[in-house]
């Protein structure tokens, strides 16, 4: 598959509220594009995120993603998806952008507060199992793609290099007029890590990396992630 002269964007994940705006100014300063605050995860009050949201954009001078991830898809939101979409519809103005999963029931209400907020939406598809047969990874992605975001993110478990390969095509699907595709492969081997950068290489609309810890299996040290996109091309 041939490289794409495009750019991903790289996301730095924020998840511990301790020192965050020295993180917040240490991502910007690391190659980070965008921050993303894990909400359910800083152990912050989330009615009190706001603050936040607004400590890390002046910190990092970077657009922020708003992501209150449910449990069904990995997260630590425990309370009911109406008390979600409370949140959603508080926060989403202190926020640039917004991620919802694509299986929520709050999906359209948060849709329209985003729009209606002038705020850009992630819609995002998780497996942590493994990667889903080519057939189901396109009509997620088309399903995603109807609701008219400005990004798509599927994130998938690799377990072996052809499921990389299947999740690697939807790059070819993604059209002018759409949303931005983007592919995040989820490792736990330490040899598939590279498939990480190799979803930035291939034209990924976004990826993601960390500056302590991880979020999300195979993560890449932010500082590592960005020196190969700035060599890559």
């Amino acid at each position: 598959m041939p490289l794409k002269q495009t750019r991903s964007k790289l996301v730095c994940v924020l998840s511990d509220e301790r020192g965050i705006t020295r993180q917040a100014a240490a991502a910007r300063k690391q190659g980070a594009r965008l921050i993303e605050l894990r909400a359910d995860l800083t152990g912050t009050p989330l009615p009190e995120t706001a603050a936040l949201l607004k400590e890390i954009k002046k910190a990092s001078r970077l657009p922020v993603i708003l992501t209150i991830r449910s449990k069904k898809e990995g997260g630590k939101f425990s309370g009911s998806e109406s008390q979600r979409l409370e949140l959603f519809n508080s926060l989403i103005p202190s926020a640039d952008l917004v991620d919802i999963e694509l299986s929520s029931r709050i999906l359209k209400d948060v849709l329209k507060t985003a729009r209606r907020r002038g705020k850009k939406v992630i819609i995002s598809f998780h497996d942590f199992k493994g990667t889903p047969s080519a057939s189901r990874l396109k009509n997620t992605l088309k399903s995603a793609s109807a609701k008219k975001p400005d990004f798509v993110k599927i994130a998938a478990c690799i377990n072996q290099p052809d499921d990389f390969a299947r999740l690697a095509d939807l790059l070819h699907f993604k059209h002018k007029s759409g949303p931005s595709v983007c592919i995040i492969p989820m490792v736990r081997k330490r040899a598939y890590r590279a498939f990480r950068l190799l979803a930035s290489a291939l034209g990924s609309g976004l990826s993601y990396a960390c500056l302590e810890g991880t979020v999300a299996p195979g993560q890449i040290p932010l500082r590592e992630h960005a020196e190969f996109l700035q060599n890559m091309l």
